[in-house]
Protein backbone atom coordinates (compact mmCIF):
# COMPACT_ATOMS: atom_id res chain seq x y z
CA UNK A 1 0.00 0.00 0.00
CA UNK A 2 1.77 3.48 -0.74
CA UNK A 3 2.08 6.15 1.95
CA UNK A 4 0.25 9.23 1.48
CA UNK A 5 2.75 12.46 1.14
CA UNK A 6 1.40 13.50 4.57
CA UNK A 7 2.39 9.95 5.83
CA UNK A 8 5.47 10.22 4.02
CA UNK A 9 6.13 13.70 5.84
CA UNK A 10 5.48 12.41 9.43
CA UNK A 11 7.75 9.70 8.86
CA UNK A 12 10.81 11.88 7.24
CA UNK A 13 10.10 14.39 10.14
CA UNK A 14 9.82 11.59 12.96
CA UNK A 15 13.28 9.64 11.16
CA UNK A 16 15.27 13.58 11.31
CA UNK A 17 14.13 13.76 14.73
CA UNK A 18 15.60 10.49 15.87
CA UNK A 19 18.68 11.05 13.57
CA UNK A 20 18.92 14.36 15.85
CA UNK A 21 18.87 12.50 19.00
CA UNK A 22 21.02 9.50 18.32
CA UNK A 23 23.60 12.40 17.15
CA UNK A 24 23.41 14.10 20.85
CA UNK A 25 24.02 10.58 22.07
CA UNK A 26 27.38 9.59 20.13
CA UNK A 27 29.59 11.40 23.40
CA UNK A 28 28.16 9.34 25.55
CA UNK A 29 28.58 5.92 23.18
CA UNK A 30 32.14 6.86 22.63
CA UNK A 31 33.15 7.50 25.85
CA UNK A 32 30.62 4.32 27.00
CA UNK A 33 32.93 2.44 24.43
CA UNK A 34 36.72 3.80 25.46
CA UNK A 35 35.40 2.95 28.97
CA UNK A 36 34.81 -1.00 28.10
CA UNK A 37 37.69 -0.73 26.24
CA UNK A 38 39.92 0.04 29.43
CA UNK A 39 38.23 -2.28 31.42
CA UNK A 40 38.51 -5.05 29.20
CA UNK A 41 42.53 -4.24 28.65
CA UNK A 42 42.17 -4.75 32.81
CA UNK A 43 41.81 -8.66 31.74
CA UNK A 44 43.94 -9.22 28.74
CA UNK A 45 46.37 -11.93 30.33
CA UNK A 46 44.27 -13.35 32.54
CA UNK A 47 43.12 -17.19 31.43
CA UNK A 48 40.77 -16.83 28.04
CA UNK A 49 37.99 -19.24 28.97
CA UNK A 50 37.45 -17.32 32.17
CA UNK A 51 34.84 -14.78 33.22
CA UNK A 52 35.37 -11.69 35.87
CA UNK A 53 33.65 -9.19 37.84
CA UNK A 54 34.92 -5.94 38.54
CA UNK A 55 32.66 -3.94 40.90
CA UNK A 56 32.23 0.04 41.05
CA UNK A 57 30.31 1.59 44.01
CA UNK A 58 26.89 2.06 42.32
CA UNK A 59 27.59 -1.29 39.31
CA UNK A 60 29.25 -4.43 38.80
CA UNK A 61 30.58 -5.46 35.32
CA UNK A 62 30.94 -8.70 33.98
CA UNK A 63 33.67 -9.59 31.98
CA UNK A 64 32.94 -12.62 29.58
CA UNK A 65 35.78 -15.40 28.38
CA UNK A 66 37.70 -14.28 25.12
CA UNK A 67 35.38 -14.97 22.29
CA UNK A 68 35.78 -18.22 20.29
CA UNK A 69 37.48 -17.02 17.25
CA UNK A 70 38.27 -19.58 14.36
CA UNK A 71 40.66 -19.57 11.08
CA UNK A 72 41.71 -21.81 8.78
CA UNK A 73 45.55 -22.62 9.70
CA UNK A 74 46.09 -24.98 6.74
CA UNK A 75 44.66 -23.70 2.94
CA UNK A 76 46.38 -26.26 0.88
CA UNK A 77 44.67 -28.86 2.74
CA UNK A 78 41.11 -27.37 2.42
CA UNK A 79 41.53 -27.17 -1.13
CA UNK A 80 42.47 -30.78 -1.55
CA UNK A 81 39.56 -31.85 1.16
CA UNK A 82 36.74 -29.58 -1.04
CA UNK A 83 38.26 -29.82 -4.39
CA UNK A 84 39.19 -26.95 -6.70
CA UNK A 85 35.88 -25.76 -8.19
CA UNK A 86 33.86 -25.60 -4.48
CA UNK A 87 36.79 -24.24 -2.75
CA UNK A 88 36.50 -21.40 -5.57
CA UNK A 89 32.68 -20.89 -4.57
CA UNK A 90 33.42 -20.70 -0.97
CA UNK A 91 36.64 -18.90 -0.74
CA UNK A 92 36.64 -15.25 0.36
CA UNK A 93 38.74 -12.73 1.26
CA UNK A 94 38.91 -8.84 1.50
CA UNK A 95 39.30 -6.93 -2.19
CA UNK A 96 41.49 -4.76 -0.12
CA UNK A 97 44.32 -8.20 -0.51
CA UNK A 98 43.13 -8.03 -4.20
CA UNK A 99 44.30 -4.27 -4.47
CA UNK A 100 47.27 -5.58 -2.74
CA UNK A 101 48.45 -8.42 -4.59
CA UNK A 102 47.50 -7.71 -8.04
CA UNK A 103 48.97 -5.31 -10.47
CA UNK A 104 46.29 -2.08 -10.87
CA UNK A 105 46.76 -2.70 -14.62
CA UNK A 106 45.23 -6.23 -13.89
CA UNK A 107 42.87 -5.46 -11.10
CA UNK A 108 39.63 -4.52 -13.83
CA UNK A 109 40.27 -7.79 -15.36
CA UNK A 110 39.38 -9.66 -12.05
CA UNK A 111 36.90 -7.22 -9.96
CA UNK A 112 33.68 -5.22 -11.30
CA UNK A 113 32.40 -2.58 -9.87
CA UNK A 114 28.44 -1.25 -9.63
CA UNK A 115 26.15 0.73 -7.30
CA UNK A 116 24.11 -1.94 -6.23
CA UNK A 117 24.58 -1.55 -2.21
CA UNK A 118 22.78 0.18 -0.11
CA UNK A 119 21.85 4.08 -0.39
CA UNK A 120 23.14 6.49 2.34
CA UNK A 121 19.64 8.59 4.10
CA UNK A 122 20.73 11.41 5.76
CA UNK A 123 18.15 13.85 8.02
CA UNK A 124 19.10 17.54 7.57
CA UNK A 125 17.40 19.87 9.81
CA UNK A 126 15.28 22.69 7.61
CA UNK A 127 15.96 24.74 11.21
CA UNK A 128 17.39 24.72 14.55
CA UNK A 129 15.54 22.79 17.13
CA UNK A 130 15.58 26.53 18.99
CA UNK A 131 13.95 28.23 16.48
CA UNK A 132 11.28 25.20 15.57
CA UNK A 133 9.70 26.14 19.29
CA UNK A 134 9.93 29.91 18.75
CA UNK A 135 7.97 29.10 15.42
Amino acid sequence: MALSNKQRVAIIDRFGELKRRVAEFKPTSDEAAKLEKEIASWYEDEPADEAFVAAGNSYTVQIGPKALERRITDMPRVLTIVGKSRFLEICRFPLAAVDQHIPATQVPDVLSSERSGNRTVKAVAKVTPINRKAA
